[in-house]
């Protein structure tokens, strides 16, 4: 008697089908095996040390800061001026010391004031020391917009000299160029040019190392022996003014007549506006301009002849 053929249960039949790799109903598939496995790789991976963690959220350390690179994160407090006048300016500290390495020495040199982060600058102007901020954040000297507004030009001319006054005393020779070479742009550009109480201020105000302060003697220079001495002239610059400025101020008057006896007689005395912007910098004299690197610091009195 023949026997009847063995019949294989569904189960059987499906895993014959996948290359017998599984015996039991409860065995899972190959698709669910190879998810398995890369969860259990997933699980395993490198990722338990922190690496794979890392990889998906860097560090703050590896990104690129710009602010907190140029800024810092400490502030330093400086009072500038004394009595109802004083101001107190917040500032951040590395970008200050960037700027100005007089307050490296005071704010990293050990001193009572790199503990306290304070510093008082009581003979300072504030609105200067408000107008140096503006360059340390942007590295732009804030434009003279109000100098030509009526009755505000010998304010105007203060403000200048306070600032370069203040860029002096931290040694900001760049600025002081700066400052010097915008002045004379925005006098030449409004066609002004500074009458008695403008002179007396540039030598009350600067020091005789500043260089800057030689542009009253030159304008002085050619108000009397290059201008055309018309009567509107002779208003704007009445003789009693100039002598009183003159006596007033002798380190003027000198200068003034220096370069009365080095200039050619019967020759018209060089318009100010017009030499080279060097003339009145404050870098030594054969060394290149500051501001642009080249040449070196003479005076184009041919320039200036018209």
């Amino acid at each position: 008697m023949s026997s009847s053929p063995t019949r294989r249960s569904p189960a059987r039949i499906a895993s014959n089908s996948n290359n017998g790799a599984s015996t039991s109903n409860n065995t899972p598939s190959n698709s669910q095996s190879a998810t398995s496995i890369s969860n259990k790789r997933a699980l395993e991976s490198p990722g338990d040390d922190g690496t794979a963690a890392k990889k998906a959220c860097p560090d703050d350390r590896a990104i690129a800061l710009p602010f907190l690179d140029m800024m810092g994160t400490e502030i330093v407090e400086i009072n500038v001026g004394k009595g109802p006048n004083q101001r107190l300016f917040r500032v951040y500290q590395k970008r200050l010391c960037d700027k100005v390495p007089y307050f490296q020495k005071i704010f990293e040199g050990g001193w009572k004031e790199s503990i306290e982060k304070k510093v008082t600058l009581e003979d300072d102007d504030p609105a200067s020391f408000d107008r140096l901020l503006l360059w340390v954040y942007t590295g732009v000297i804030p434009k003279i917009e109000w100098f030509d507004k009526s009755g505000e030009k010998l304010a105007a001319t203060r403000a200048i000299l306070n600032l370069y006054v203040l860029a002096d005393k931290l040694s900001l020779v760049w600025l002081m160029d700066k400052i010097a070479s915008e002045y004379i742009d925005l006098q030449a550009e409004l066609r002004f040019l500074p009458g008695s109480p403008h002179l007396d201020l540039f030598y009350t105000k600067l020091s005789d190392h500043m260089a800057f302060r030689k542009y009253a003697a030159y304008c002085l220079h050619y108000i009397l022996h290059g201008l055309e001495q018309t009567e509107r002239n002779l208003q704007i610059w009445p003789a009693t003014e100039l002598n009183q400025v003159m006596a007033d101020n002798p380190t003027l008057t000198l200068e003034y007549l220096e370069l009365v006896q080095k200039h050619p007689h019967q020759e018209r005395a060089p318009e100010p506006r017009t030499l080279s912007r060097c003339t009145f910098h404050q870098h030594i004299a054969d060394e290149p301009c500051t501001l642009t690197g080249e040449g070196d610091k003479e005076v184009h009195e041919e320039a200036a002849e018209k």
